[in-house]
């Protein structure tokens, strides 16, 4: 690997072609010739295959793919040459032309086009499923790929065995194929930039020697010029090792994503069209191959029966495609009612919040308004309470004043805090006994759940936390809120029960009630997630509190009861002082 990701691996390279190219100069035709140039033509193939391998660990997902096409390319061609060593050096015999290796060498091309239009320079989003349908438009490539070679080049190899037929179609249109490579990666190498230009370069001028070298050699092959390890193979062995170099420079080189030069999308309406134009070329050509009068009954029938299984196979991969496209079509439908339901609720969450505000104003006003008589109240009625001279029936008629005039006291400044609005979070030592029993007696409000019986165990000892007030008493309220709407929708009544307690440094609160539980607790705190009919609830409540509690490094969590109901527990680190005094 060492080797590899340095320079010194492209000079054993020019070493290795100095080799090869003195060797197929110098030496005769012959065995030893033979045996040399087929297993170097392997062992080189092989080589370039491994290197471009190395890129598939390092790379995205349909990079990944870019560079299994490479190799599939390869291996396909590394097959072929495998019956050439089977007849030359192990029969010791020339190989059959034509012979079934041809249609791998012509096939080996089909996984470059594939390559070529994946388009790895660029970063899409499409991930896995982006890929399924690139598998099967590269399956349909593959079809009609092999259609195409049956239906020129078939005939005479498989029906009418015409040795020089055979070869005039195959390298013309084996030379079609290959200019379609050569088109595709210099349109690549043109239009991008940086490292990716490189790769893209060496991959064209790769490709343009090969095209080269496999035309002279399929005419030397026709004319009986050619010999395994001769002066022909020179430039197919300069191409396996130039394909060797482009793996080994992408291994050792920072490839940078780049702009894609045609969108996912369009790129998928365009496979799309190429495949439907794919499956329309099939009939046509039988149709003017049934009014050649050049053709024989036996042609006629293979590229018939021929015609009928590709268009087959055709229809099957887009049948799947279609079946993929459909499930995608309905995914992002399913994404865009929930992305519209949720901008309804949070549509109507603005709108709550924005009424809460000017509630919150308007309460503000009115509290402070009320406070400059109530204070006066408050007064007279203490000088009343404590006057000695007033008959008993009067003294206790001044305290039950002087009394309620404290609660209304009190309430107003409850009032007063949950009115009030601090531009961020306000930290302070705070007693969660007080703000929950504030909670409570804001709750005691509601005229709507004035059923539901209330039971609580809050501690005669502050509890101090280091938090918002304001947000703690909001998330109290939320979380009792919640609990007696959920049993007033039930049965309309129940009971609620709150508990605070200290427990190794935490003050844990927890709320019960008799209610119908929850649904899904694993949910119960996501955004907008709501078991409440539409107009009633924007699944906002909870989910603000979860966020409350952890901003307050506190946990926050629901369980449904075995006796029936539910239980929020919320857990708060005690503040430093409350901790260093309860040691």
């Amino acid at each position: 690997m060492s080797l590899i990701r340095s320079k010194a691996f492209d000079y054993v390279l020019v070493a290795m072609f100095l080799v090869y190219a003195t060797v197929a100069l110098a030496c005769p035709p012959g065995y030893g010739l033979t045996v040399f140039g087929n297993l170097a033509q392997a062992l080189f193939q092989g080589l370039a295959i491994f290197t471009l391998l190395l890129n598939v660990g390092r790379t995205s997902l349909h990079r990944r793919a870019f560079w299994y096409c490479l190799a599939a390319c390869g291996a396909l061609w590394l097959l072929g040459q495998g019956f050439w060593i089977y007849y030359e050096v192990i029969r010791k015999t020339e190989l059959p032309d034509p012979y079934i290796s041809d249609v791998l060498f012509f096939l080996h091309t089909v996984p470059l086009i594939a390559a070529a239009t994946l388009q790895p320079h660029a970063a899409f989003t499409g991930g896995g499923h982006r890929l399924r349908l690139g598998y099967l438009d590269f399956g349909m490539l593959l079809v009609w790929w092999i259609f195409i070679y049956g239906y020129v080049v078939g005939p005479w190899q498989f029906v009418a065995h015409d040795q020089k037929a055979f070869g005039q179609s195959f390298n013309v249109l084996y030379l079609i194929e290959n200019l379609l490579v050569i088109l595709a990666f210099g349109v690549l190498a043109w239009r991008t930039k940086y490292s990716w230009r490189r790769i893209y370069g060496a991959l064209f001028l790769t490709h343009v020697i090969y095209t080269l070298s496999s035309f002279v050699i399929n005419l030397g092959i026709d004319n009986k010029l050619y010999y395994t390890g001769g002066a022909f193979d020179i430039p197919l062995i300069t191409s396996l090792l130039l394909q060797a170099y482009v793996g080994a420079r992408a291994y050792r080189t920072e490839l940078v994503t780049e702009e894609p030069l045609i969108s996912e999308e369009t790129q998928g309406v365009w496979h799309g069209r190429f495949a439907a134009v794919a499956v329309l070329t099939m009939p046509f050509l039988v149709f003017f191959d049934a009014l050649s009068p050049n053709t024989t009954d036996n042609v006629q029938h293979f590229r018939l029966f021929l015609t009928l299984g590709s268009m087959l196979g055709m229809m099957l991969l887009l049948f799947v495609k279609q079946h993929l496209l459909d499930a995608q079509l309905r995914r992002l439908l399913q994404e865009a009612r929930e992305s519209y339901d949720n901008l309804q609720r949070l549509q109507g969450h603005l709108v709550q919040t924005e009424k809460l505000a000017s509630i919150g104003r308007l309460v503000a006003g009115a509290a402070h308004e009320i406070n400059n008589p109530l204070t006066a109240i408050m007064g007279y009625s203490d000088l009343l309470a404590e006057d000695r001279k007033l008959p008993p029936d009067q003294m206790e008629m001044a305290q039950k004043i002087r009394q309620q005039a404290r609660r209304i006291k009190q309430l107003v400044q409850n009032f007063l805090t949950f009115a009030k609005q601090p531009g961020g979070s306000q930290r302070t030592t705070v007693d969660l006994g007080a703000v929950v029993l504030n909670a409570l007696q804001l709750h005691d409000l509601d005229q709507q759940i004035t059923t539901i019986a209330r039971e609580q165990d809050l501690p005669s000892e502050p509890v101090f936390v280091e938090g918002d007030e304001n947000h703690l008493l909001q998330m109290c309220l939320h979380i009792f809120n919640n609990a007696a709407e959920a049993m007033s929708e039930a049965h309309g009544k129940g009971k609620l029960t709150v508990s605070l307690d200290v427990v190794g440094g935490q003050a844990v609160l927890r709320v019960r009630d008799t209610g119908p539980g929850l649904s899904d607790p694993a949910r119960i705190f996501d955004p907008f997630y709501t078991t409440k009919a539409p107009g009633k609830g924007t699944g906002l409540g909870l989910s603000a509190c979860y966020g409350i509690v952890r901003d307050h490094g506190g946990v926050i969590s629901c369980q449904n009861l075995p006796e029936g109901g539910a239980m929020f527990e919320v857990s708060l680190p005690l503040a430093t002082s409350a901790v260093t005094t309860a040691r």
